[in-house]
């Protein structure tokens, strides 16, 4: 599907050109890689693979058996073990729902349940929709499903946006599920989505998305707003990005970690005495939405056959002012 609504991350230009290999600036000259057909665009590219280009470089085409050998082998949290973590959680909690041969607790699905929830209040929405923080894909998926197409998930993390983009071409789930330790136990999920077409993923920055402004009638920015080093920005933004009338879906535990979010961006929880971080308060600053808050949500995630989270998360939905 042809990309649409893009500018520049380095210049913020909107003459783009895209090959399969890359897409081009007129503007100021720079070219970003196409890497399975997912375009890198951000400003500050080759710091980013610096550091990423072990994910990237990471083989897709191992059997199960030398997966299983290769994670016995490297120690335990290296690169290759952290994406398979990370990739086995996600997916399981995306995709595990269509899997006839997974019954654990938690179930699965908790992200699509509460984009399900805000969806009920919100009613038609016309798109463009934008998935931020799209990890292995599933809720862009759904939306796309749901005829919220076309959609476009964003997300920096290499694993999981790699993951994303070969489930929407094949339709099957493929990835380990952590049994505990360094075993996997690999899972292939046919999937029932029929709008595949409909979606394409992109690597960028949230905090400064390769979009034209007002592109967006929806913005899903589930489990991102602690994930960022500047939640303030994220939500301008994705003010910048929504059509007059188009709605926001939030939804975070804030489940603040100092090594991605600074303590001093929290929007609270820093000492008793002050008030908590509140998702309402946060998105109401803002004096274009029109926010209203829905009631908090569970979402168990699957860490290993003998672990799992509970969140409790805070939802709220907000629409642009007309």
């Amino acid at each position: 599907m042809k990309l649409f609504a893009l500018r520049c991350p380095v210049c913020s230009g909107a003459d783009l050109i895209e090959t399969d290999e890359r897409v081009s600036c007129r503007s100021c000259g720079r070219g970003f890689p196409v890497v399975d057909g997912i375009p890198l665009l951000l400003a500050d590219l080759p710091r980013y693979l610096n550091e990423a280009a072990p994910y990237w470089l990471m083989r897709d085409d191992l059997s199960a058996g030398q997966e299983d050998m290769l994670g016995g082998l490297l120690p335990a949290g290296s690169y290759f073990d952290v994406a398979r973590q990370h990739l086995s959680s996600y997916a399981r909690d995306h995709y595990g729902a269509f899997d006839d041969q997974d019954s654990d607790e938690p179930l699965p699905g908790g992200a699509e349940r509460i984009l399900r929830t805000a969806l009920a209040e919100i009613g038609s929405v016309a798109g463009p929709s934008l998935d931020i923080g799209c990890a292995t894909g599933g809720i862009s998926l759904a939306l796309a499903e749901m005829g919220n197409g076309p959609v476009i998930g964003l997300d920096m993390s290499a694993p999981l946006i790699r993951m994303a983009a070969r489930t929407a071409v094949s339709g099957i789930a493929r990835y380990g599920r952590r049994r505990a330790g360094t075993a996997y136990e690999r899972r292939e999920v046919a999937l029932p989505y029929r709008q595949r077409d409909k979606l394409r993923f992109v690597l960028g920055d949230a905090l400064d998305m390769p979009f034209a402004d007002a592109s967006f009638g929806l913005i899903a920015a589930l489990n991102v707003i602690d994930c960022v080093a500047d939640p303030v920005r994220l939500v301008g933004e994705a003010v910048r990005l929504l059509a007059r009338g188009g709605w926001l879906i939030a939804a975070t535990p804030f489940d603040w970690s100092p090594n991605v979010t600074p303590a001093e961006a929290w929007i609270g929880d820093r000492v008793v005495s002050a008030p908590p971080s509140d998702l309402p308060e946060l998105l109401s600053a803002r004096q274009e939405l029109v926010v209203r808050s829905l009631p908090d949500q569970i979402w168990q995630v699957r860490l290993h056959n003998r672990a799992a989270v509970h969140y409790r998360v805070a939802l709220t939905i907000a629409q642009r002012k007309a």
